[in-house]
């Protein structure tokens, strides 16, 4: 489906799409320079190409000026399409190794190449499901860089607790050397490896569900 960002001209007026690629997370907008976001790009790129007259192989090989980290990728494909090898061999190729956004990009394109339809569309579509992916990513990043933080602080508060104490009240360094006392520190550290453990796994487990929406 077609989108409209702020200081872009609306395709039912007549005009093309314009602008850099954005996701809004937190305070306000932010580039992304990563390879989502570059798909993002590449995606309006064609679909404004397309919607110009131009036809899919040569808006592919127009894209191979497209700087990293799509560049040396794009710049082998257009090779191979004015070798004359079929499109479809071409995006194959494009799409080994790629993320996630770029197999999507290539599946939509792939598919135009075989049956022809709206492509431009079609782009528009892919643009703003990188989009979304894109503000979802930056939203999680936020998120568990503030979980990270709470967790650090956690581990530090028995640490900092007992220098504390200990200057308040030098026994406890002495109760804390006898045996009970060796049991009591071990079995704090091991809580305190378990949780740490535990907070990472969760804060894994979030960013893999994310990354294979």
């Amino acid at each position: 489906r077609a989108r409209t960002r702020p200081g872009e001209t609306d395709r039912a007026g007549g005009g093309q799409r314009r602008g850099r690629w954005r996701t809004d997370a937190g305070a306000g907008a932010r580039r992304v320079d990563d390879e989502q976001g570059a798909v993002g790009e590449l995606a309006e790129r064609l679909a404004a190409q397309l919607r110009s007259g131009a036809s899919l192989p040569e808006s592919l090989v127009g894209a191979t000026t497209t700087a990293e980290p799509l560049g040396a990728d794009l710049a082998a494909m257009g090779t191979l399409l004015r070798r004359g090898e079929p499109v479809d061999d071409a995006l194959r190729a494009f799409g080994v190794g790629g993320s996630a956004e770029r197999a999507l990009l290539v599946a939509a394109l792939r598919m135009a190449a075989r049956h022809g339809g709206r492509t431009a569309d079609a782009l528009d579509g892919v643009a703003g499901t990188v989009r979304d992916r894109t503000a979802v990513s930056a939203e999680l990043a936020a998120q568990t860089s503030q979980a990270r933080y709470s967790a650090w602080v956690l581990a530090a508060l028995p640490p900092l607790f007992l220098a504390l104490g200990s200057m308040v009240d030098p026994r406890l360094l002495g109760a804390l050397a006898s045996p009970g006392g060796v049991m009591a520190l071990l079995g704090a550290l091991a809580f305190e490896l378990a949780g740490a453990a535990w907070i990472r796994r969760i804060l894994s487990s979030g960013s893999r569900s994310i990354g294979h929406r």
